[in-house]
């Protein structure tokens, strides 16, 4: 994973944890690869929350889920946008989440753009 440093705390507590599981089941100690395995996964787990397998998209890649995230948005979101980016991409958000997800921006309270030939 390209974001897992080596020296980071879960990596050392998930190769620590590892070591320790085998010697105390009388197993080999696991390989360099296999203990990468299992950091790599626990780095994805601390990232993308334990769920991440079962929220993958369909190149095996970890999708964003929570507050904020695509289909997710709040109203303050929108607020931010409008505020700090400006009225015109506040309306090309407005417009994207009306597209995407016509049920989440109703549901929030998201004004319906009006339509660009009228």
């Amino acid at each position: 994973m390209d974001n897992m440093t080596p020296g980071s705390a879960i990596a050392s507590i998930t190769r620590q944890k590892a070591i320790q599981a085998a010697d105390d089941a009388g197993r080999p100690i696991p390989t360099e690869s296999e203990l990468q395995a299992l950091v790599a996964e626990a780095e994805r787990k601390a990232t993308f929350g334990w769920d991440w397998a079962t929220r993958a998209d369909k190149h095996g890649n970890p999708t964003q889920n929570g507050i904020g995230a695509p289909g997710f948005e709040t109203l303050n979101h929108f607020s931010s946008i409008r505020r700090y980016q400006g009225e015109a991409k506040y309306q090309q958000a407005v417009r994207a989440m009306w597209k995407n997800f016509p049920d989440r921006a109703r549901l929030i309270g998201l004004e319906q753009p009006e339509r660009l030939g009228s």
